[in-house]
């Protein structure tokens, strides 16, 4: 299966799924191996940078877009502040320079 395939079947899963069932792909989804739920969280990730990136909105999804836009804002800013408090190398300019040029993408991060 390849990436395309893989969203038209999320695309038809989410079309018709309850609650239950989403509720039993995000259990189903934190058991993976380590390495591959970075792996997934970095594709989910790459799909919020996606989906804020959208030029046009309407009242279906600009929820969806908004909510985008505000987590990966919260998710730099907060990814900023760790660096900085964990590690002595990091200057709030520096890790702000490369979390805002990609170094927050989890999908670029090598797999261990």
């Amino acid at each position: 299966m390849n990436g395309k395939q893989l969203a038209r079947e999320m695309e038809d899963f989410v079309n018709g799924a309850n609650h239950t069932e989403i509720e039993d792909f995000a259990n189903e989804f934190t058991k993976m191996h380590n390495t591959l739920e970075q792996k997934a969280v970095g594709m989910l990730i790459k799909t919020l940078v996606k989906v804020s990136e959208h030029n046009y909105t309407d009242g279906r999804n600009e929820a969806c877009v908004k909510a985008a836009k505000l987590m990966l804002i919260g998710y730099k800013k907060e990814m900023v502040k760790d660096l900085v408090d964990s590690d002595h190398y990091w200057t709030e300019a520096k890790a702000s320079e490369w979390v805002n040029g990609g170094g927050f993408d989890v999908s670029k991060m090598p797999l261990v």
